[in-house]
């Protein structure tokens, strides 16, 4: 509350260099405080996971984890809490434009933080998948969450606030080179991301969603197309490219 917003003003009031890991973040400062913007910088964060250059082909991956060739496989990578849009999701896995090629959930990784670690966010039901074809993973080391992420044939990531470069799981996905279906940001302005490098829906919108998945079911070059897009991002977000930037801000 109030509390953490004096820290991170007092914070900022005496840094000589502040760096935001999104733009939004950034403005809503400016609005508030527009001297500070000449000393300030946007870095974003990259994916906390990398595709392994070991990393073989979906068929590969399937056949790794015992999965069938030929399922329509959407994946979710991260925690399962309130405001990732997984109740949109689950909606849409229901819809007749979706449901009827049979598609599968993988969920992959730890449904909730480890027990000693304090997230806003509260989980969500366990009922919200339920009568859902659904791969549940449950908690995963880095090389076993590539693995699901090849086998995946697109990634579904709904967050209720719109698309962020605070969004690590978005990295992390088109890191492995999948096609997203997200949100739109809250300020397309702001972020370097064009509908076309993924495909925005609007905040829960669970139709918009189903639609969107089943065009990538069903269209085999709009979903090369999102590929494309999801390593033109990657490209964009790499820590190669992060790292130069944050020289850059230390030394500016």
């Amino acid at each position: 509350g109030p509390l953490r917003r004096l820290a991170m003003d007092l914070l900022r009031g005496s840094a000589d260099v502040c760096i935001y890991v999104d733009a939004y973040d950034r403005a809503k400062v400016d609005m508030r405080n527009p001297d500070e913007h000449q000393r300030s910088h946007v870095v974003p964060v990259g994916p906390t996971i990398e595709r392994p250059s070991s990393a073989g082909t979906r068929a590969g991956a399937r056949e790794i984890l015992g999965l069938p060739q030929n399922i329509f496989l959407i994946g979710f990578f991260g925690f399962r809490q309130v405001g990732k849009g997984l109740d949109s999701l689950a909606e849409a896995m229901r819809m007749p434009e979706l449901a009827r090629s049979g598609p599968r959930l993988a969920l992959i990784g730890a449904a909730t933080p480890d027990a000693g670690s304090r997230r806003a966010a509260a989980a969500l039901s366990p009922e919200t998948f339920a009568g859902l074809n659904v791969l549940d993973t449950g908690p995963l080391e880095s090389r076993e969450v590539s693995t699901w992420l090849c086998a995946c044939d697109v990634a579904a990531l709904p967050y209720d606030e719109g698309l962020s470069t605070r969004r690590g799981t978005f990295m992390v996905a088109t890191a492995h080179g999948l096609p997203v279906v997200t949100t739109k940001p809250r300020r397309p302005d702001l972020l370097e991301i064009r509908d076309g490098e993924v495909a925005f829906i609007a905040a829960g919108d669970a139709r918009a969603l189903a639609l969107k998945l089943a065009r990538v079911r069903n269209d085999s070059v709009y979903r090369a197309e999102l590929e494309s897009g999801a390593r033109a991002v990657a490209q964009r977000y790499s820590w190669r490219r992060i790292a130069r930037r944050t020289l850059d801000a230390y030394s500016g």
